[in-house]
């Protein structure tokens, strides 16, 4: 298994967009793949939330590292969304 790299901002950006180094790390292990722009690749999974963020309850945390992978790891200092989903309504923070 590739080790996985984070840079201290991408660590500053897990914490300030409500996500944790071993949630991020859960989702590029076990979530879906995607291919993005780059030679890049989007990881994406869901995990139960029932809580609040900012004031507003929701449901489900859906986490998206944007990595690189080479040839002997994973460097994930690109992007981390982190989009918050309701039953009916989505908000996104970027």
């Amino acid at each position: 298994m590739k080790s996985v790299i984070f840079s201290d901002h991408s660590l500053l950006q897990m914490q300030e967009r409500g996500a944790n180094r071993d949630e991020v790390l859960e989702t590029i292990r076990t979530g879906e793949k995607i291919p993005v722009k780059n030679q890049c690749l989007a990881y994406r999974k869901n995990f139960q939330f029932n809580k609040k963020w900012s004031k507003k309850f929701y449901r489900l945390k859906q986490i998206m590292p944007i990595v690189k992978e080479e040839r002997d790891k994973i460097v994930g200092n690109y992007s981390l969304y982190i989009l918050f989903l309701k039953l009916t309504k989505i908000n996104i923070i970027i």
